[in-house]
């Protein structure tokens, strides 16, 4: 009997856990992609030249197909060389091994969250591109517009598609450097203290050498 109690909270807990990231995934996606739209929106209305916009679709792009690598490669790494790393207190390894261990829900806001966000700012971005391009309406207007939602399209696929092979080739060392940026101001004391030693080390040598 208790043990059926028991495995009924533990089931209603992950219910209970599942409903509430829903909901800060629903909230997050959805103050972020309003304000990347509104930035975006607002730079290109003060957009002079054509190759700023492209410019500035060409960074969401980007970030959109970084973002799917980092999902791709925490679904695919493992953590056993994360875990020896961690145990030998290497900067980073910590992180990248929390983010292995929540390698769904890393891979759902990298793949799905920003993915989508990237995808329906870059869709924005290119329309107001066909505007500047072309003033008036009609079919030349149409092809413009088309065309360069056929090449967004193209980029993205192709960019995920490359990234996926990098993704699952290299996943280990993707999320550990991941973890590393994660955990920057530790990577840079680390290093900083490790080349005090190193010029402590070289001072001795030398000066026993003298």
């Amino acid at each position: 009997m208790d043990k059926a109690r028991s495995k009924s909270k533990n089931s209603d807990n992950k219910q209970n856990s599942a409903a509430l990231y829903t909901l800060v995934v629903f909230i997050g996606t959805f103050f972020t992609a309003c304000l990347m739209t509104l930035v975006s929106t607002l730079v290109l209305e003060e957009m002079e030249t054509f190759m700023v916009g492209f410019v500035i679709l060409l960074v969401v792009i980007l970030v959109g197909v970084v973002f799917d690598i980092v999902g791709t490669a925490v679904s695919a790494c493992g953590q056993q060389h994360l875990n020896s790393k961690a145990s030998r207190r290497i900067p980073g390894a910590k992180k990248a091994l929390t983010l292995a261990k929540n390698a769904s829900r890393v891979a759902n806001i990298c793949n799905d969250v920003v993915g989508d966000i990237c995808g329906t700012v870059s869709g924005g971005i290119g329309t107001a591109l066909a505007a500047v391009l072309v003033s008036a309406g009609g079919a030349k207007g149409l092809i413009v517009s088309v065309g360069i939602s056929g090449c967004i399209a193209a980029a993205t696929v192709a960019g995920k598609a490359l990234g996926k092979n990098i993704a699952i080739d290299r996943a280990d060392d993707i999320i550990f450097n991941v973890g590393r940026l994660l955990d920057l101001p530790e990577v840079i004391r680390f290093e900083l203290k490790n080349r005090e030693l190193a010029q402590k080390k070289t001072a001795k040598q030398n000066k026993s050498g003298d």
